[in-house]
């Protein structure tokens, strides 16, 4: 037998393992740094369950907040469709490619409610190296944020 979990009970079990949020300049950070890489267009912090963008850094005249609200959207409705079809795999990224940009989405481990976004002009970024980069500046805001349970 197979139970889900609603809503009411995922921000009740978030209260019990109270995650540490994650401060404004990590934000600005991992931001920074991803749009360090070679071909990056814009990149965002999305909380994709509560619609909310905590945070965005352009480096082109491109609108980051549509994009990032639209992908929140793909991000609830991918991963309801694992949980209907395979819910003990996870995501760990979705890759988006279009003509001419790559569009990346990756979950941020120690607050599964929120991922890291980036668009990259295909011509000139390295898909393989922006992965990469993006899962380390993941694992690093998931290392310092790691949830704990409260009163520890």
């Amino acid at each position: 037998m197979s139970y889900k979990v609603n809503s009411f009970y995922q921000k009740l079990l978030k209260r019990i393992f109270n995650s540490k949020p994650i401060e404004k300049d990590d934000i600005n950070n991992a931001l920074s740094q991803l749009l360090e890489l070679k071909g990056s267009m814009a990149t965002s912090i999305i909380d994709w369950e509560d619609d909310i963008i905590l945070g965005t850094e352009n480096k082109v005249n491109f609108d980051i907040t549509t994009a990032s609200k639209g992908n929140g959207k793909v991000m609830r409705s991918t991963l309801k469709m694992l949980n209907d079809t395979n819910p003990e795999s996870q995501v760990e990224d979705i890759l988006i490619t279009l003509t001419d940009q790559i569009h990346i989405i990756h979950i941020i481990n120690s607050h599964p409610e929120l991922c890291l976004y980036i668009i990259l002009d295909s011509q000139k970024a390295n898909m393989a190296l922006a992965r990469t980069k993006i899962g380390l500046i993941a694992k690093e805001l998931s290392d310092k944020y790691e949830s704990t349970l409260v009163g520890e």
